[in-house]
Order: structure tokens, then sequence, then C-alpha cells
């Protein structure tokens, strides 16, 4: 970690890039942004175009892209499912839930989706952290 005036740069780039984040993002209940959050400085770059992440948001994540109730917690679901390295017994100890809820939510998102999750995972979690940070922002309307 650098000390000085370079770590004060580093630490206010990074707390602005945090705001811009939590400015942008279109949250239904208000949230704490931290600069450490998991996934939030990647998705910190997407926001200078939020119109071009939404579009992208919608190629990866087909119908799942919608902004309504159901698909929230589909697509936080399968946010956590894949951070948790594809376990449905991690993901339903981090979520609190079922196992096979979990099992069910993610069958469910990935029918939404369209398509099966397979060589564009990557492309995947971006989005889906792009939904979890931006919410609305980065969503097609109801």
């Amino acid at each position: 970690m650098a000390g000085g005036v370079e770590g004060f740069r580093r630490t206010h780039r990074e707390a602005s890039e945090a705001h811009g984040v939590a400015i942008a993002g279109d949250r239904r209940a208000a949230t704490v942004v931290a600069a450490g959050d998991p996934g939030l400085s990647v998705v910190a770059r997407l926001g200078g175009d939020l119109a071009g992440t939404r579009d992208w948001v919608a190629r990866v994540l087909g119908n799942l892209a919608r902004d309504n109730d159901n698909d929230e917690r589909l697509r936080e679901t399968l946010r956590v499912f894949l951070g948790c390295g594809a376990s449905y017994k991690m993901a339903a100890a981090e979520l609190n839930m079922h196992f096979n809820t979990v099992k069910y939510r993610v069958g469910r998102a990935v029918a939404r989706r369209g398509r099966d999750i397979g060589g564009d995972r990557l492309d995947v979690e971006l989005a889906l952290l792009a939904c979890h940070w931006y919410g609305a922002a980065v969503l097609q309307p109801k």
C-alpha cells in the first residue's frame, strides 16, 4: 500500500469511483458503498457509458436483464452462486436459504437468460455485478 501523496491520490481516486457508482446506481434501498467492496472497482469502469453498459447487459443476460423484483432475485441468486464457485451448498449458506431454493432459482435464471452459462461465464459475472451495483440504471424497463 502506497503512503504519502501517492497513497492519498489512490485512495481519493478509489473513493471517487465508489461515489460515482453510488450516485449512478438506481438502488431501491439506501446502501453504503465502500471502495473495497468486491467487484466495485471493475464495475466503476463500466459507469462511464451507462447506455452502452445497459445494452451490453441486455445482450449478455437476455430476459434476465429486466427491471422487476422476480428477475432481481434470480440475478442476485445467480451472482452469489457463481461467486461461490458454482456451489449450491455454499451459495445456500451465504444467502441463508435452502439448497433446493438456490438450485431452483439458478435454473430459472439460466432459463430466463435463454442459454447456458459456458464460455461467457466471465461476461455473465460482470453483467451481474453491474446489475448489483447500478440497479435499474443498467436494466431494461419493465
